[in-house]
């Protein structure tokens, strides 16, 4: 219990380099954007083709009125996460760049988390979609579970940065991962 205790104090202290942490919440961000925009396109490629409008048909429209709430539900949760996602890295990447000088800002940490709220719920809109239905797109929802359940866990736990971490910003122009200089060798008399 004593190892995990000092495991955890031990990634909250790196955690404290602002920089860092904004890397992290950037990379995540970039992925559950991208991965939701591909499902909106999966979302909507999912059904038949209408013979009636000669339109395509969405996931969930076939459940009759209950399908179309659940289908506006889900795209709006994926249009929630792209939008999320592009504050979150627009807000981030000063922070990543490290040209000027900055102070740390806990929102963009705060809207990853609630980002990661919604991707949760899009991962459970992509299950309802495989089981309540058969969708033409079956295989490409079933690519996306693993990366939308990924991202939106990552998204939810840079929660722990944000109320532990006292976040500092390194200096300016200094490197993500400074390398360790090799030891000089003792000369020989």
């Amino acid at each position: 219990m004593n190892r995990l205790h000092n495991f955890y104090k031990a990634i909250i202290k790196k955690l404290n380099n602002f920089r860092l942490v904004s890397v992290i919440a950037s990379i995540v961000s970039l992925v559950a954007g991208i991965v939701s925009l591909g499902l909106l396109f999966i979302y909507y490629f999912a059904g038949e083709v209408s013979q009636r409008t000669l339109s395509q048909q969405p996931s969930f429209v076939n459940l009759g009125i209950s399908g179309k709430v659940l289908g506006m539900i889900f795209f709006l949760a994926m249009i929630f996460v792209i939008g999320l996602s592009i504050a979150v890295i627009y807000n981030l990447l000063p922070f990543v760049k490290n040209k000027e000088k900055l102070t740390p800002k806990k929102l963009p940490l705060i809207l990853a988390a609630v980002s990661g709220g919604f991707g949760f719920i899009v991962f459970v809109f992509s299950i309802l979609a495989i089981t309540l239905e058969t969708p033409n797109t079956l295989v490409l929802y079933i690519v996306t579970l693993p990366f939308t359940f990924l991202t939106s866990v990552a998204n939810l736990l840079l929660i722990v940065p944000t109320v532990k971490c006292a976040f500092y910003q390194p200096a300016i122009g200094a490197k993500l991962h400074e390398k360790k200089e090799a030891p000089k060798e003792v000369e020989a008399k």
